[in-house]
């Protein structure tokens, strides 16, 4: 064989074999879910980036949590094979290999290590007359034991999809959905930093779906509900203070608690608003809030003010207030699961 001919075979042999698959590119979204108990995961989205020099930087979010937005990822490795980084602000890390368009891997924290399946995430969109039939505030009872609970779930557009909000009026609470989306009719949303769930579809003017809370009284696998379209207020409740008490105590009051976590025994402040007015009828309305749960407006059942004492009692949180009322100044305990927890008040402007 010349020279010539075994180089001509040596690139036929060539052009026959497949050529190696060139590395997966990593940018973009990969989202995954991290389950922590049967009752309780949570979405995490890592955002990649590659630079101009080949190496990637990453953020993390969880849609189910807040609190984690745009978290530094460091120490980005990839190969088209194995990926691994670390999050050094949640003392975690990742170890994953790429397979079938996934990557499956461990995610490591103080504590253990959790499996978690990584994969390409694109926001699912919906047109316009889509999300419109479900715009607005629908509504549904929950039975929990031998009381019921109203849920509003309250949806707009927003994005090429939906967007929306959960309240529990009677308890004050309003927090953001996170994953709403619709396919195959399906809605699907979360909440509560993911410990709430809701699948369901619209049928007859009613959302009918599965609904997981988490409560002890309802079964890890959800309860059927239903919810019928229709906004809902708690009704008010008078409360019976003189003209003299509703001078003293009238207008906007702030203070902070001191709660303790009865798992990890972190102590956390939190903001604490008491507001004092009338409605169109003159009648004395009182509500209570704690804007870093999402509780702004629960109601204040029950308040007497004797002798310079203001008590105050919120049926809903299960809770009560008493307190020494000295000009712009409440020095007092708020009681609640039989944790007494000194809260002082003061005037606002």
């Amino acid at each position: 064989m010349t020279r010539r001919s075994g180089i001509a075979a040596v690139l036929l042999m060539m052009a026959a074999s497949p050529a190696l698959p060139a590395a997966p590119a990593l940018d973009g979204e990969w989202q995954g879910k991290l389950v922590v108990d049967p009752n309780t995961s949570l979405t995490v989205r890592f955002t990649f980036t590659r630079a101009s020099a080949g190496a990637y930087t990453a953020v993390l979010n969880s849609p189910d949590n807040p609190e984690v937005k745009d978290t530094p990822v460091s120490d980005v490795k990839w190969d088209g094979t194995s990926l691994s980084f670390s999050v050094p602000s949640l003392s975690g890390a990742y170890a994953g290999r790429f397979a079938n368009g996934r990557i499956s891997g461990e995610w490591s924290q103080p504590g253990g290590k959790l499996p978690l399946e990584l994969a390409p995430w694109q926001k699912p969109t919906l047109s316009a007359e889509a999300a419109r039939q479900y715009v607005g505030a629908w509504n549904g009872e929950l039975a929990l034991g031998p009381n019921k609970q109203r849920i509003v779930f309250r949806f707009q557009q927003q994005d090429g999809g939906l967007a929306g909000t959960l309240a529990i009026p009677d308890q004050g609470l309003v927090q953001p959905m996170t994953d709403v989306a619709v396919e195959d009719g399906v809605l699907s949303l979360r909440s509560l930093q993911g410990r709430l769930e809701f699948k369901g579809r619209l049928s007859g003017g009613r959302l009918a779906g599965r609904l997981k809370v988490p409560s002890p009284m309802v079964s890890p696998d959800g309860v059927d509900f239903t919810l019928q379209r229709g906004d809902y207020q708690p009704p008010p409740v008078p409360l019976k203070l003189d003209a003299a008490a509703w001078n003293a105590v009238k207008g906007r009051w702030s203070g902070t608690l001191l709660a303790t976590n009865p798992q990890t025994g972190q102590q956390s402040e939190l903001p604490v608003i008491l507001r004092f007015e009338r409605n169109d009828k003159g009648e004395v309305l009182a509500h209570i809030g704690s804007p870093a749960q999402g509780a702004q407006d629960t109601v204040v059942n029950d308040a007497a003010l004797v002798d310079g004492r203001l008590t105050i009692r919120i049926d809903a949180w299960q809770a009560s207030y008493a307190g020494t009322l000295s000009g712009n100044r409440i020095s007092g305990d708020f009681t609640q699961a039989g944790q007494r927890r000194p809260l002082e008040l003061t005037r606002m402007p």
